[in-house]
């Protein structure tokens, strides 16, 4: 239990630290590759809050194939090796993976809110005011017009966020396109 409490009171102090300078009220993190540390986390912050976010699999593919092979290549190597550099093949057997393994932490903690991204780009107000009820926040429609005027933070969250400049609803049913 020391061990714990040390460990959550180092890495609140950092990430709220960080979120002061930045401007924020609170942190989050949304970066892919934490879902290979989530007993970790979720060993170290027992109250946390998880958003799992799911997107269909073929748009998923059709974004990574977006990507420059220089954004992708680090997590994605495994799987182009096994799949001998067919990238559509990869990136579904990687979304597989991680799909799964967010189903798996949804089943066993309570403190999980399932979004849609598809739900999100279509409708995003009636997307979001009930994810922000379940963070215990208040909704504000305006983020919608601020969030792309605030600059970000090049994380590995979302390689696309610096060209993005608006919600973009066409971006839905792309992966469709894949040939198969």
């Amino acid at each position: 239990a020391l061990e714990r409490k040390e460990v959550r009171r180092i890495l609140t102090g950092l990430l709220s630290r960080y979120a002061r300078i930045q401007g924020k009220k609170i942190w989050c993190d949304k970066t892919p590759y934490n879902l290979k540390y989530l007993t970790h986390i979720e060993w170290a912050f027992p109250e946390a809050r998880y958003v799992c976010l799911h997107r269909d699999s073929l748009d998923v593919v059709q974004s990574c194939m977006e990507l420059p092979e220089k954004d992708f290549i680090w997590w994605a190597l495994p799987y182009v090796i096994k799949h001998r550099r067919n990238y559509p093949a990869a990136f579904l057997e990687s979304w597989v993976e991680k799909t799964l393994e967010i189903l798996a932490f949804e089943t066993r903690n309570p403190l999980t809110y399932r979004i849609k991204y598809e739900s999100m780009v279509g409708d995003p107000v009636k997307a979001l005011d009930p994810l922000f009820r379940f963070l215990e926040l208040e909704w504000d429609p305006s983020l919608l017009d601020r969030v792309f005027k605030v600059p970000h933070d090049p994380g590995g969250g979302d390689y696309k966020i610096k060209s993005t400049s608006r919600i973009e609803k066409n971006r839905v049913g792309r992966g469709r396109s894949l040939d198969r």
